[in-house]
C-alpha cells in the first residue's frame, strides 16, 4: 500500500465501506469459511491516453473456485453481494491527491453500480454471474487530462442467496496488466508501495 496518508485513508475507507454495504441483505451469522482470489485486467493497458480514449478494467473468474485455506475446489455459486469498491485519484502535486470519479464517464457494461454516494473518489459495483462465472467490465472514459491511480478493494463478508452463512473473502488483484510503478517515482517520490497494495493499483496519464 502506498505510505501516504491519503492513500491509506481512502483504501481504509474503501474497505469498511464495500465489507459495509448492502445494508438490508446483510447477515451476521457466521465467520469467514473460505478465501478465494479474483484477477482484475485492464484492456488497453497503455501509460498514457487521450480523452477520447477508453480503457476497461475486466473480471471474469469461474463460480468453482479455489479456497486459499484447503487448496480445494469449492463451487461458490449465486453469490449475492459479491463486487468490490474502486477507488479514482487524480495526483495535483508531488505527494498530493483529489478524488477524480467526476473525471470520468463510468460504463457499467456488465455488473452494477450499487446506489450511487456523493464521493468524489469512490463508488461501488456489483458483480455479474452468467454461464458458470463471475463477470464484471466497466469502461472508464476519461474527461480531463492529468494523472491518474486507480485501486481496488476486496469484498469481505460475501454470501450466497441459497447459503447466507457460509461466507468467503475475496481478494481482488490486478493480473496480466502493466501497471506502470514508474510512475509512482515521479508522482509520490517518498511513497513506498508494499506487496499487499501493489497488486491493487493501476497508474496511468490522460493527456
Amino acid at each position: 500500500m502506498v505510505t501516504n496518508k491519503y492513500f491509506i485513508l481512502l483504501l481504509s475507507l474503501s474497505f469498511i465501506i464495500f465489507s459495509s454495504s448492502c445494508g438490508k441483505d446483510k447477515v451476521f451469522c457466521a465467520n469467514t469459511k473460505y478465501g478465494f482470489n479474483l484477477n482484475a485486467e485492464i484492456d488497453k493497458d497503455l501509460d498514457s491516453i487521450t480523452t477520447s480514449d477508453t480503457i476497461y478494467l475486466k473480471i471474469k473468474a469461474s463460480t468453482t473456485l479455489i479456497d486459499s485455506q484447503t487448496g480445494k475446489e469449492i463451487n461458490y455459486s449465486n453469490a449475492k453481494n459479491l463486487g468490490m469498491v474502486l477507488t479514482l485519484l487524480k495526483v495535483t502535486d508531488v505527494n498530493s491527491t483529489v478524488g477524480a470519479i467526476k473525471d470520468f464517464e463510468l460504463l457499467s457494461l456488465k455488473g452494477s453500480l450499487v446506489t450511487p454516494v456523493l464521493n468524489d473518489s469512490y463508488r461501488e459495483f456489483l458483480f455479474a454471474e452468467e454461464e458458470q462465472h463471475y463477470v464484471f467490465t466497466l469502461g472508464l472514459k476519461p474527461k480531463v487530462k492529468g494523472n491518474y491511480a486507480i485501486n481496488l478493494s476486496d469484498a469481505s463478508n460475501v454470501f450466497r442467496s441459497n447459503d447466507k452463512c457460509t461466507k468467503a473473502f475475496f481478494e481482488i488483484t490486478f493480473a496480466n496488466t502493466d501497471q506502470h510503478f514508474n510512475f509512482l517515482k515521479t508522482w509520490s517520490p517518498n511513497a513506498i508501495l508494499d506487496e499487499v497494495g501493489k497488486v491493487r493499483v493501476y497508474y496511468f496519464k490522460v493527456y
